[in-house]
């Protein structure tokens, strides 16, 4: 059986934004209001969300950093614009406890590291009911590489096609890595999802992310170490599937296991075709005994599942028996079971007589001409 240890489910990463008035800023140097990013105004975007990031300022803590900007955004509710400072909060904060990510547990020392960059200052309870979105959950799988290979490309075959572009799935066939949606037009509908090896993203890249689990993690901590993720993109995402009211970070890190696992399979589902399961239909006769009861299984199995005709079940049946007195009891038993169930069933009927006119015509025959002339 493979071994597959699932994890707990926790924030992997979040935007968290404070009002500026409640914030007192400390090194102008880094962040300032003669710097700060107009992100939207009355009547337009100008700077794409997606952008936005690339123009934050770095606090730089051991082998990790964290992104920082005052932005101004128009709210249309009030008709003014409201200045906030926004973070980029993300598990590598939580350093040594980098596993457990963004939770009620290691948020606390998270705050103290932010406060020890001596770049701004706010209370814990300004920082904890600040708004949050653009969130990640994420949970850790341990699973063999070639069982992990094997999932990926049967999530790939059963995802959802579309013709959009940064629509659908992408699958990585060397690391078996594999991601739906692209981030920036993740929505609730098509959200962005990905399953990826987070012991080859940990020990065989070159950049920061490498440096700090060098620095922060043992090698045997992250062995066979697979990650699930998607994103909440919106605060309505939010709510709608962790049940936040205010969408804050303490709201947030309320959410219970249960809660977090129902929204990161809501992500996969929406990214992929039903699972459909096999349905035996009920025998049109009841009985108790087991052996008549199996055989009933494997022809319903056979005409309504595989859509193959009764003599070819039958054929499959006998075949598991070397002995030919053993075979026709069981030939007998099996013909037995099909008379008595399944002569009205107007779909082993179909099969048998296409299957009759299969063989009528000679497809498949052993006396196939195709067949002689290979021998």
């Amino acid at each position: 059986m493979t071994n597959v240890k699932n994890n707990l489910l926790s924030v992997d990463s979040v935007k968290l934004s404070l009002p500026l008035s409640h914030v007192k800023i400390i090194d102008e140097d880094i962040l300032s209001t003669r710097t700060k990013l107009v992100v939207s105004d009355s009547s337009v975007e100008v700077i794409e969300e997606t952008k936005l990031k690339e123009l934050t300022k770095q606090l730089l803590f051991d082998n990790y950093h964290i992104r920082v900007a005052i932005t101004s955004r128009f709210n249309f509710q009030a008709q003014t614009h409201i200045d906030q400072l926004e973070i980029y909060l993300h598990s590598k904060a939580c350093e040594y406890n980098y596993f457990k990510g963004l939770c009620s547990e290691t948020i606390e020392a998270v705050y103290d590291r932010l406060m020890s960059a001596n770049v701004f200052y706010c209370p814990l309870s300004t920082f904890m009911s600040g708004h949050v979105n653009d969130i990640d959950i994420k949970q850790d799988y341990t699973i063999e590489e070639d069982r992990f290979k094997e999932l990926t490309k049967k999530l790939e075959s059963e995802a959802r096609i579309y013709k959009q572009i940064g629509r659908g799935v992408k699958r990585y066939s060397k690391t078996g890595n594999i991601q739906f949606n692209s981030r920036p037009t993740s929505t609730i509908s098509t959200p962005f999802l990905k399953i990826y090896d987070k012991q080859d993203e940990a020990l065989n890249t070159t950049d920061d992310k490498s440096a700090f689990f060098r620095y922060y993690i043992r090698k045997t901590d992250i062995e066979n170490i697979k990650r699930m993720e998607c994103t909440l993109k919106r605060p309505e995402e939010a709510r709608k599937l962790l049940g936040l009211k205010n969408n804050t970070l303490e709201e947030l890190l309320q959410c219970n296991q249960e809660t977090l696992k129902n929204a990161l399979t809501y992500c996969l589902n929406k990214n992929m075709t039903k699972r459909t399961q096999v349905k035996i239909k009920q025998p049109s006769i009841k009985t108790e005994n087991m052996t008549d009861t199996l055989i009933f299984t494997t022809l319903s199995l056979f005409i309504h599942e595989l859509n193959r005709p009764y003599t070819e079940a039958l054929k499959v049946i006998t075949d598991q028996f070397n002995s030919k007195q053993m075979k026709y009891k069981v030939k007998k038993r099996v013909e037995s079971v099909y008379m008595e169930q399944f002569t009205d069933d107007k779909k082993a009927v179909k099969l048998e007589r296409l299957d009759s006119l299969l063989n009528e015509i000679g497809w498949g025959s052993k006396f196939a001409l195709y067949d002689s002339a290979r021998k």
